[in-house]
């Protein structure tokens, strides 16, 4: 019999829905919590139930870093029974110290990439690119999306990648590459605050 898992995505640390069949590939009920920021605030906590690999469970946050979009950080779980029921995940927190890396990075409406280089944190160690089509103000636009990000972000990226959030609604390639070193420290420049809704990141379709 194939698995089956509560489904069910809100804004508090507890939420419940209907059981929904899993496909082959998604092996284990998971809890996750996707974390986005602006400027180094949080906007907005979700906090999932659903199917999900096993593989990503367990092993720290995915921490995602767009720069002008703002960041964010998801953190998944599995779980059997009724642990899926009960347990609580805090809401992840994104290490801000500057690591001497950096990444190049687009603007958010599909426009060239031609902003300076983004500083990257923490674990984040890697640069990503994620190339596909965004819908903005019902026009279909390709679009890139790069930045910073850590080994298990990658490792989802390139894997799982089907869509990205609510921006773009076809994932075309996805791919990593080692961050360059930099002596200069940064900043992430202006921020677009109203985007912050928009970058809950769907790895685990």
């Amino acid at each position: 019999m194939a698995l089956e898992c509560e489904q069910c995505a809100v804004q508090t640390s507890q939420c419940s829905g209907p059981m929904i069949q899993c496909t082959q590939e998604q092996d284990s009920c998971v809890l996750r919590v996707v974390s986005t920021s602006i400027a180094g605030s949080v906007e907005q906590n979700v906090f999932e139930k659903g199917c999900g690999s096993s593989k990503f469970c367990g092993k720290g946050p995915n921490v995602i870093n767009y720069g002008l979009l703002g960041t964010t950080v998801i953190d998944t779980h599995c779980c059997m029974g009724a642990a899926c029921k009960t347990t609580r995940l805090p809401a992840p927190r994104r290490n801000t110290t500057l690591n001497g890396r950096q990444c190049s990075t687009c603007s958010p409406d599909g426009a060239e990439c031609k902003f300076p280089p983004i500083q990257c944190a923490g674990v984040e160690t890697k640069c990503f690119e994620i190339t596909g089509s965004q819908n903005i103000a019902g026009q279909i636009i390709n679009s890139v999306i790069k930045g910073c990000a850590n080994e298990l972000a990658c490792q989802a990226m390139e894997t799982d990648a089907k869509t990205f959030g609510n921006m773009i609604y076809e994932v075309k390639s996805a791919k990593c590459t080692d961050g360059v070193g930099s002596t200069t420290p940064g900043s992430l420049g202006l921020l677009f605050p109203a985007l912050s809704g928009l970058l809950l990141v769907k790895f685990l379709a």
